[in-house]
């Protein structure tokens, strides 16, 4: 293929995925040393710079406030009847305060490099709770071009909106 006068090749590789990852794969986020130990996200967190720093990031992001905000004549106000507005700032659900939730988030997102909640919703369509889901029993996936999140668990992939 010839592009802005260059010529380009392009060669076909092989695909890779956490829940089938090839050698080049495990070698980035992980696996084997040279010592035959094996490194994740949950070993790394007992080597004391890992855990230090992942502590630190996840901690200062969850202490920060969050809160739900609307725009009025380009005047900025917290939207506190929103539904999101108490669930996000005190309470994603029965076991865990917005603190908890935030930092469970982020190192979630630190060390497996994402991070998932499923929204939990009321026969009216509003949300009233957030439940953690752990990356390693989330996949997304695309159909027909639509977005959605198969998860360990559930019979039906969720859509992106109740993700």
């Amino acid at each position: 293929m010839r592009i802005l006068g260059y010529d380009l090749k392009f060669e076909k590789r092989s695909t890779s995925s956490l829940r089938n990852p090839q050698a080049w794969l495990l070698n980035l986020l992980g696996g084997t040393t040279a010592a035959a130990e094996t490194v994740n996200p949950t070993t790394s967190l007992g080597l004391s710079a890992v855990y230090a720093a992942t502590s630190i990031i996840s901690n200062s992001i969850a202490s920060l406030p969050c809160k739900v905000f609307k725009d009025v004549a380009n005047n900025r106000t917290e939207h506190a009847s929103h539904a999101l507005n108490f669930i996000i700032s005190q309470e994603p659900n029965d076991h865990q305060t917005s603190f908890m939730w935030f930092q469970t988030m982020q190192t979630s997102a630190l060390l497996w490099g994402n991070a998932y909640a499923r929204i939990h919703r009321d026969q009216s369509g509003r949300p009233y709770s957030l439940e953690y889901l752990h990356p390693s029993t989330v996949n997304p996936t695309m159909h027909e071009n639509i977005l959605y999140y198969k998860v360990d668990g559930e019979k039906t992939p969720l859509q992106a909106y109740d993700m």
